[in-house]
């Protein structure tokens, strides 16, 4: 099943609420199925570019991050790039070479 990362928060606030045996039960089922430990597909092809452009280090890429993390506080690509101004490179030599 595929849901839009926005829909997690909403469905853990449902269940702040006092939902129903069976709809605690669905959410639950659903929540463990979008909470997975290694991102795939698409959360995947994400954080990968997250990671090139901390690594780039320019200024162009410096202002996307940023941009990106001005977005919902939610969203996985919004608690990605934490900060713009100080990325963090993983591979030194790799921002060392350009």
């Amino acid at each position: 099943m595929k849901i839009g990362e926005g829909a997690a928060p909403l469905l853990r606030k449902a269940l702040d609420g006092e939902p129903t045996v069976e709809a605690r039960k669905r959410i639950d089922d659903v929540l463990k199925k979008t909470d997975s430990a290694m991102p795939r597909g698409e959360a995947l092809r994400t954080a990968r570019a997250i990671e090139v452009l901390e690594i780039i280090g320019t200024p162009e890429a410096k202002a996307v991050l940023q941009t990106l993390a001005n977005g919902m506080p939610e969203a996985s690509v919004t608690r990605g790039p934490r900060s713009a101004s100080s990325p963090t490179v993983k591979n030194k030599s790799l921002a060392e070479k350009r």
